[in-house]
């Protein structure tokens, strides 16, 4: 192809290709300004002033890099009060540490609470780069 036939190429389609080019550029941008976290779900027992937690061992430093925690639709800071020594579950073989953490929040005594972590804050396009 020469350099006279770049010039002369037509687009068949010259607003579609003006909305492609415009959808990926709102996605870059979104990509750079925005930041999502990891999240992990777990559940806890309540035991009146703290919420003990049986976290996996593959999942312990979740809790330990966690910014916050949601529970129901509520957002609370939370404190690690102590961490368990590591167990062994051998109906479900996995290891675990029991968490004993403080909530800004009161609950029942021996209420099950589901609660999701948030950790690993990062921008979108970090997190795609590192998928690709």
């Amino acid at each position: 192809m020469s350099y006279d036939e770049v010039l002369n190429i037509h687009v068949k389609y010259p607003f579609k290709l003006l909305i492609v080019g415009a959808l990926l550029t709102f996605l870059i941008i979104i990509g750079v300004q925005f930041s999502i976290y990891d999240v992990y779900t777990i559940v806890g027992v309540s035991t009146g002033d703290a919420i003990l937690l049986n976290v996996p061992l593959e999942y312990s430093d979740t809790l330990n890099h966690g910014e916050y925690l949601k529970i129901g639709d509520n957002t609370y800071s939370f404190l690690i009060l102590s961490i368990g020594e590591l167990e062994f579950d051998w109906d479900q073989q996995v290891n675990y540490q029991t968490y004993s953490i403080k909530v800004d929040a009161k609950f029942l005594e021996n209420e099950v609470i589901k609660m999701t972590v948030y950790y690993d804050k990062e921008k979108i396009i970090e997190k795609i780069k590192k998928i690709l």
